[in-house]
Order: structure tokens, then sequence, then C-alpha cells
């Protein structure tokens, strides 16, 4: 019960490669950080790794570095425990398939709510 309320009362760690930060209410980023937010997306092919040149062996030792460097708190709720990495800044809205786009995540509900919001706003 107490989990729950936490979850809803959390915000977002800033995106911003080792800022520690909350993000804004409505955004990607904290207040310091904010110019980095993208106003316009461009080409979103232009902007994804190419997965043919990355092993399945590169794709999972990436996803532990993203976990290991933020200790496992899922970037969404605040709370430890994430077991999968996410594109903060999703690759169909301009986001990059790098680590610096990639934070840690609970599968459910986190992802999949995630997900789906993100599939309504196309």
């Amino acid at each position: 019960m107490q989990t729950r309320s936490l979850r809803r009362a959390s915000a977002k760690v800033c995106a911003e490669p080792g800022c520690a930060e909350l993000a804004s209410a409505n955004g990607s980023f904290c207040v310091g950080h904010k110019s980095q937010e993208r106003v316009s997306w461009g080409n979103v092919e232009s902007r994804r790794v190419d997965h043919r040149k990355m092993s399945g062996w590169e794709r999972q030792a990436r996803a532990k570095r993203v976990l290991a460097r933020h200790k496992s708190v899922c970037h969404i709720c605040g709370l430890g425990g994430a077991t999968q990495v996410d594109h903060v800044i999703a690759l169909a809205q301009g986001g990059v398939d790098d680590e610096t786009n990639l934070r840690p995540i609970h599968a459910d509900p986190c992802h999949s709510r995630k997900t789906q919001i993100e599939s309504q706003c196309r």
C-alpha cells in the first residue's frame, strides 16, 4: 500500500548522464539541463544504431552498464530493482539509440505503462 503512494509521488531523474537531479514535472531534464530538451526531432532513422553491427551480447553488455551506472533505480518511479533499460526519449520521437538515452526501468508497470502512453501519442 505504501509502495503505490511512493510511486505516484516520485519524480523522474534527469536524463542527462551523471545528473542525479529530478526532472521537471512534464519533461525529461532538470532545470539545469532543460536547454537540452529537443524541440525538433529531425530524421529518426539517422539516430538509430544499426543493430546488424551490434551483437546480442553487446546489447546485453550495454544494458548491464546502464543498470549498474544508475544502480538499477527506475527512471519512472524512482524505486530500485529495475531489470530493463528504456529509451528516455523514444526512438519514434527522435531519441538516440545509445547509452546517453537509456535508463533503468521496471518491466511492469512502469515500462508497459510508458509504452502504452507513447503509442497513444503517435
